[in-house]
């Protein structure tokens, strides 16, 4: 873990992690030496059919034997909130039906103790940093249950805020 009163200089940021495609983009992340990295959403895309949540626990299963990113990981601290494929299919919103197990396994796979999350979403906010140079980390909750994103213009969030209900999800 990042000691709060490191002085950040150096953040990396991604999203949109396929845990099915090779990722050399590690390479140059470890190159650029980041203090920390922030995964935005989409780490995985688990899209859910069911309650099993079995493409959600293989998605995460995958990325965890991407050797790049775990490599990364051993060397870099990171902090990650989620999106609509981190707990359920393209476009799910706050509502979705199996979005408390999709959180148990973020929280598994991100090393989250699960109790300091807030109900029903992923949200923390850190301070890092000296008086004077301090730097808040926030992660937004994702999706809300209206279909709007907490931050628009990431994770289809404009898509999702002109929508006025939500999608069913795919069928296999």
């Amino acid at each position: 873990t990042l000691p709060r009163e490191t002085l950040l200089e150096r953040i990396a940021f991604g999203s949109c992690l396929h845990q099915r495609v090779p990722q050399p983009i590690w390479k140059s992340v470890l190159a650029a030496n980041p203090q920390l990295f922030l995964m935005m959403g989409d780490n995985v895309y688990g899209d859910v059919s069911d309650a099993s949540l079995k493409e959600m626990i293989a998605a995460y299963d995958a990325q965890a034997q991407q050797p790049e990113l775990a490599a990364a990981r051993e060397q870099i601290p990171f902090l990650a909130t989620w999106d609509d494929h981190d707990f359920g299919y393209n476009d799910a919103v706050g509502d979705f039906p199996h979005k408390a197990g999709t959180r148990k396994l973020f929280a598994k796979y991100w090393n989250i103790l699960e109790a300091s999350l807030p109900d029903g979403g992923v949200y923390r906010s850190e301070i890092f940093g000296p008086e004077g140079r301090r730097v808040r980390r926030r992660a937004p909750r994702g999706r809300r249950a209206d279909g709007r994103a907490d931050r628009v213009g990431a994770g289809g969030g404009d898509r999702a805020a002109r929508r006025h209900r939500p999608r069913a999800p795919p069928r296999r």
